[in-house]
């Protein structure tokens, strides 16, 4: 199953659920749906993408896109560095929480419901996300920088 994901340590998160293939056009729709006009002015002056290696986020027809946003500053993640992450630290803590509730799932539809509730859940917690940012990436980048760029 695919999902796209976003969170905001002020506004919270949103999880969707991707049907069909996951290309760079499907990619600016959703962004394009998040962040339309009246939505825009909602957000800070600058919005903050840091992308992964996931191919969708180096298509150039994304960049393109992106470069014509001037309110968006996109960050290029390292490769080896997902463990820093603050989403995936997100997925792994959603991996636990499903994996301590002893969630089974027959069909997609009870696997999308079960991942979709738990994100609403752990996400709803403002502070949860803030502490994803702020206190964990300088513990964890003072780790990068202890062991000379390797994985921590």
């Amino acid at each position: 199953m695919k999902v796209w994901a976003y969170f905001d340590a002020e506004r919270g998160a949103e999880i969707h659920r991707i049907e069909g293939s996951f290309n760079g056009a499907r990619y600016i729709e959703l962004l394009g749906n998040l962040l339309n006009d009246s939505n825009k002015k909602s957000w800070a002056n600058s919005i903050v993408f840091v992308h992964d290696s996931h191919p969708v986020h180096k298509a150039r027809l994304v960049v393109d896109w992106l470069d014509s946003q001037p309110e968006f500053l996109v960050l290029d993640w390292p490769r080896n560095f997902g463990d820093v992450m603050p989403f995936e630290i997100l997925w792994r803590d959603l991996q636990t929480i499903l994996i301590n509730k002893n969630v089974r799932v027959e069909n997609a539809e009870q696997l999308w419901h079960s991942i979709d509730t738990e994100f609403r859940g752990l996400t709803s917690d403002l502070c949860y996300l803030k502490n994803l940012v702020h206190p964990h990436m300088s513990e964890k980048l003072r780790l990068v920088i202890d062991s000379n760029g390797g994985s921590v």
